[in-house]
C-alpha cells in the first residue's frame, strides 16, 4: 500500500499533463461523430446509453468474428453488401453468409434501427475505421451525463483493494466526480501508478520519479 500512497503524494506535486492524443485529428473526428449521435438521440436521453451498449456489443462481436472488420474496411466490397451484413447481424438465424462474413445464431447481436443507421453512415463516409475510437468517446459522454468519468490505471503489479480505495478517493476528490476505473499491469513501471483520465495523465510511477531524480542529480539540485 506504501507505493500507491507515495504515488498519490507525488501526483499532488505536479500539474496535469496534456496527452498527445488531444491533438490527434482522428480523435477530433471521432468526437464529432459521437456528439452527433448523442444530439440525434437527445429527445430520448435513455437511448444514449442503450446506443453505446449496442455499439459496444457490436465491437465485441467484430473482435470475435475475425473477418468482420476486414470485410467492412475492404474498399472492393460494395457498400450494399456491408449494409446487408449490418441489417442481418442481429437476426437469430442458424447461419447465413454475406460474401465471406458468416454469422451464426450464437453470435447474433441486437442492433436498433438508430444504431444501424449510424453504422451505415460511418461506412458511407469512410469512417468505420474509427469505430473503436468513437465508441470510447461515446462511453465518456454517457459517463459524463451520469456525473462519472473513466480512469485508466496502470501499475507494475495488481493493486490491493485498500490501494484501489485510496486511489479512487484521491481521483474523486480531484475531479469532483464519481470515478470508474479500468486496470492494467506494466512491469516496466517498477512501482507506483500511472493514471489517464480523459486527456490528462498523472504519472506517479517509480520509473517517472527516478527520471526526475536523475534530472535533479544532473543539475546538482539534490542535497545529501
Amino acid at each position: 500500500m506504501t507505493s500507491v500512497a507515495g504515488s498519490i503524494n507525488f501526483l499532488n506535486s505536479f500539474k496535469d499533463i496534456k496527452s498527445p492524443m488531444s491533438k490527434n485529428i482522428h480523435l477530433s473526428i471521432a468526437v464529432i461523430y459521437a456528439e452527433g449521435l448523442v444530439k440525434a438521440l437527445e429527445q430520448n436521453p435513455s437511448k444514449m446509453e442503450s446506443a453505446w451498449r449496442e455499439l459496444d456489443q457490436l465491437w465485441r462481436f467484430a473482435v470475435a468474428q475475425k473477418n468482420f472488420e476486414a470485410f467492412m474496411l475492404t474498399p472492393s466490397i460494395p457498400l450494399r453488401e456491408k449494409n446487408l451484413l449490418l441489417d442481418n447481424c442481429y437476426k437469430a438465424v442458424d447461419a447465413f453468409q454475406v460474401c465471406e462474413a458468416i454469422i451464426t445464431k450464437s453470435q447474433a447481436v441486437y442492433i436498433s434501427a438508430e444504431v444501424r443507421i449510424f453504422c451505415k453512415l460511418l461506412l458511407k463516409s469512410g469512417r468505420f475505421s474509427l469505430f473503436r475510437m468513437i465508441l470510447e468517446v461515446l462511453e465518456n459522454l454517457v459517463l459524463k451525463s451520469q456525473g462519472k468519468v473513466k480512469a485508466f490505471v496502470t501499475s507494475a503489479t495488481k493493486l490491493l483493494q485498500e490501494e484501489i480505495q485510496i486511489l479512487q478517493n484521491f481521483l474523486e476528490t480531484h475531479f469532483e466526480k464519481k470515478i470508474q476505473m479500468v486496470f492494467r499491469e506494466d512491469k516496466s513501471l517498477i512501482g507506483g501508478v500511472v493514471v489517464r483520465v480523459e486527456d490528462k495523465i498523472f504519472d506517479g510511477s517509480i520509473q517517472k520519479q527516478l527520471e526526475k531524480l536523475k534530472i535533479k542529480l544532473c543539475d546538482g539540485n539534490v542535497l545529501f
